[in-house]
């Protein structure tokens, strides 16, 4: 009958607990910069703000290359819809489609800033 030879393998499982906090560790920063990333592209973005002309605020079809302005993001925590009426430039045509076909989404939100846009006068 042979005997087996086992070893005490003391301290690996704490050793693995470690390389896995590690892991995670390492996974979360990364993911954490990767947000950062995303954010910063999302900032580049231009973005154009297709509804109605808010006298004072913001023109209709303005770009906002370098982000929204203080005034219509004081108009926007009022009125939270005004922020679906600021599209990527890769939505513009649609989002223009359904306002001047009246129907959809974009049209409902046109209207509404519509009513702050005569408050404003």
């Amino acid at each position: 009958m042979a005997l087996k030879k086992t070893e005490s393998v003391q301290g690996s499982t704490d050793n693995s607990m470690d390389i896995t906090e590690s892991s995670e560790k390492k996974a979360k920063q990364s993911e954490g910069r990767n947000k950062e990333i995303k954010q910063q592209e999302i900032n580049k973005q231009k973005l154009v703000y297709v509804g109605p002309t808010i006298p004072g605020v913001i023109a209709r079809g303005v770009v906002l290359a370098e982000g929204i302005p203080k005034k219509l993001q004081d108009v926007m925590k009022e009125h939270g819809y005004v922020k679906n009426l600021i599209v990527s430039l890769q939505d513009v045509a649609a989002a223009n489609r359904e306002i001047a076909g009246r129907s959809g989404a974009y049209f409902e939100f046109y209207q509404k800033a519509c009513a702050i846009a005569k408050e404003v006068r």
